[in-house]
């Protein structure tokens, strides 16, 4: 479903990395910036400018008055709005994530989440939610990280609909238009898909399984995950983990398991099953005597 490429930008003192994100069908850019001298001009964009401050203090101008963003900060800036933006007083760096998302894609994920799309109106652009920040810092850590896995793109989608979800429920000011409930045969059929093409990641991407659903992508994120408490993707890495335990148990090499449960490769089927079973694979062959 997604794909990423890089580039950094810059000299020595402002430079910023570039990663671009296939999401829900548009292409979305993604840059982590450190800055210690660069000021921005007024200006606008066309898009939605949603970051997460990563380091240092920030200064925003917008609506005629100014704001201070620092590490674990959530900027939005909507299409449209004149702003400025550099390096805060007393500070000497500035370093954020920042993705740029269509507004027909906030649009989408409002309705999804039962919001008037036409009444969002973020009133301030710098507010405090932990999730949404650990959702964006995920995004990037999972596009702009040097030794990258092959299915991190996969993630990082993930991780932007969980975080542009929470952004428009929770702050965005719109006004409800339904309450949005956990679909049970969206739900059903999404556990079936991840269930039986665990290894498949042509079916089981964000947007395969709104695509076999019928709904956004959006739409089968929020759901799944209010009726089952993790992602479709964290629910996926599960399936794989509890299906490369048991053929390691079985004697299969870990190369091997890797292939046959989905995983990118060896080193990426050791990390998830030690994250979430707190042993490697060999380690865990091993104690097994197999």
């Amino acid at each position: 479903m997604s794909s990423s490429s890089t580039r950094s930008a810059g000299d020595r003192n402002d430079h910023a990395d570039v990663a671009a994100l296939e999401f829900a069908g548009e292409r979305i850019e993604v840059l982590r910036t450190v800055y210690r001298a660069k000021t921005f001009p007024r200006h606008t964009h066309d898009y939605y400018a949603i970051g997460v401050g990563l380091d240092g203090v920030g200064s925003i101008w917008y609506r005629g008055e100014r704001h201070l963003r620092r590490r674990g900060d959530v900027v939005i800036i909507p299409p449209g709005e004149l702003h400025t933006g550099g390096v805060g007083p007393s500070s000497n760096v500035l370093s954020y994530l920042v993705a740029c998302v269509p507004a027909h894609i906030v649009d989408a994920c409002a309705n999804a989440e039962g919001v008037q799309s036409g009444s969002l109106d973020f009133r301030v652009p710098v507010l405090r939610d932990d999730v949404v920040a650990a959702a964006l810092v995920d995004v990037g850590r999972l596009l702009l990280s040097p030794d990258m896995a092959g299915d991190a793109p996969v993630a990082a989608s993930h991780a932007l609909a969980l975080a542009l979800s929470r952004l428009v429920r929770r702050h965005a000011g719109g006004a409800p238009t339904r309450q949005v409930l956990a679909d049970p045969v969206l739900v059903r059929t999404t556990r079936e898909i991840i269930q039986s093409c665990y290894a498949d990641p042509t079916r089981t991407s964000l947007d395969a399984l709104a695509v076999a659903t019928g709904v956004t992508t959006f739409h089968v994120t929020r759901a799944f995950t209010r009726a089952v408490g993790v992602s479709p993707h964290h629910y996926l890495l599960q399936v794989r983990v509890d299906r490369a335990r048991t053929l390691l148990a079985a004697g299969i090499s870990p190369s091997l398991v890797a292939a046959m449960t989905g995983f990118v490769d060896q080193s990426h089927l050791t990390m998830q099953f030690k994250r979430y079973l707190g042993i490697t694979p060999g380690r865990y062959q091993r104690c097994l005597g197999v």
